[in-house]
């Protein structure tokens, strides 16, 4: 028979990001910043109960929303972050926060429906809402607004078939985050169109110096139409162990379990075993917030020596987002030459949305000696194949 694919998997590409780190692996002496996968151990603590709960065979099934008790400590831990008393029955546990995102599109979004994604965006948004039936509605922002999404942009594109607004917030990849301001006035837009809003939240454990993560969750009367998502894979750089979780009214967390039972039944065991103990015994992670810190001001130092490339500040998560208009080539082009010439990946901007073909996001997921040797890369091929003004 001749196999015929459905035209919803035949509309998703693997997306850039993924494409430069798979042609990394192809050479030897490569230096990887495409992945937000950083080196850096988790705390002690979490491998230890992650450990135990696999050598006491801590491995079955749990409840489709996940661990009565990990769902208790993840509630505990992020009232006393929000200040507002949050139940284990607004817990929903899943494989890491992608999963609970997709959870939440597919719980909410019917076929037609519109979702909009302010840019520059990651990429699985789009590709998560269209796999849902839905319309993906990109807002532009500008780096001379400081990649805001403009609230008069934002009512411009809300119809009668708007479903949802995606918030991401420190964003990936511009390392912005959204003032309370702006927060208050998108709250007040959801409230008057009566959309649904989901909060990307994962990198706010990753804020640097004086700035302050802000929550649309937080402002007054909004939380019966808002979800916030968070990772564990961020916060205590425990990726590979895949978990997440949404905040959400106690019917979509009873929806999204109905969706768990026929997708991946559970998040692991092991995992939530080290939840049980990050969030319960609120696990320090001073250690890797000042590493992160140590590497976001060397690559934005040294990116902002380079004549023809410029950085504008970085909030929080561990992004760079790096103008690279002075060069005269796109951000594809760059990428896969840089690549192919300094062994030095980077993700092409065009990633993040088709206006950002001026741009690359670098990770700074890798150790300091590695991300000096690849600024020097960077700054050799600009200088040989770049025209650049000196």
């Amino acid at each position: 028979m001749n196999l015929i694919l459905s035209s919803k998997v035949m509309r998703i590409n693997t997306s850039l990001t993924r494409q430069l780190f798979e042609l990394a692996k192809k050479f030897n002496d490569v230096i990887d910043l495409t992945l937000g996968d950083p080196d850096l151990l988790p705390p002690m603590k979490i491998r230890e109960a992650a450990s135990e709960a696999i050598m006491n065979g801590k491995t079955r099934y749990s409840q489709n929303a996940g661990l009565m008790e990990a769902r208790e400590s993840i509630a505990k831990f992020n009232s006393n972050y929000y200040g507002d008393e949050i139940s284990p029955s607004e817990i929903m546990i899943t494989c890491g926060g992608m999963e609970a995102i997709f959870l939440l599109l597919t719980s909410l979004v019917e076929d037609g429906d519109e979702v909009i994604i302010p840019g520059p965006y990651w990429v699985n948004y789009k590709q998560m809402t269209e796999i849902c039936g839905g319309k993906a509605v990109i807002v532009p922002t500008k780096e001379d607004n400081d990649f805001l999404i403009s609230i008069e942009s934002l009512k411009r594109v809300i119809t009668k078939k708007t479903r949802v607004l995606i918030i991401n917030s420190p964003n990936n990849p511009t390392g912005r985050i959204t003032p309370v301001s702006v927060l208050r006035q998108i709250a007040n837009l959801a409230r008057k169109h009566n959309f649904f809003i989901i909060s990307d939240e994962v990198y706010r454990s990753l804020v640097y110096h004086n700035n302050k993560h802000n929550s649309i969750w937080t402002i007054p009367g909004i939380r019966s139409r808002c979800a916030v998502v968070d990772s564990m894979s961020k916060r205590f750089s425990m990726t590979g162990y895949r978990l997440g979780y949404a905040i959400a009214p106690k019917d979509l967390i009873v929806a999204m379990s109905r969706l768990q039972e026929n997708i991946a039944a559970c998040a692991p065991l092991p995992a939530q075993h080290a939840a049980i103990v990050g969030y319960g015994e609120n696990v320090s992670i001073s250690g890797i917030l000042k590493e992160f810190l140590r590497r976001r001001d060397v690559i934005y130092d040294g990116i902002s020596a380079i004549p023809g490339l410029s950085i504008s500040k970085i909030d929080g998560t561990f992004y760079a987002f790096v103008n690279i208009s002075g060069t005269g080539m796109n951000s594809y082009d760059f990428s896969m030459k840089l690549l192919e010439t300094q062994q030095v990946a980077v993700v092409p901007g065009r990633t993040y949305g088709a206006l950002y073909d001026d741009y690359i996001r670098i990770a700074f997921t890798v150790n300091v000696p590695k991300l000096k040797k690849s600024i020097k890369r960077i700054a050799e091929f600009v200088k040989e194949y770049c025209h650049v003004d000196s």
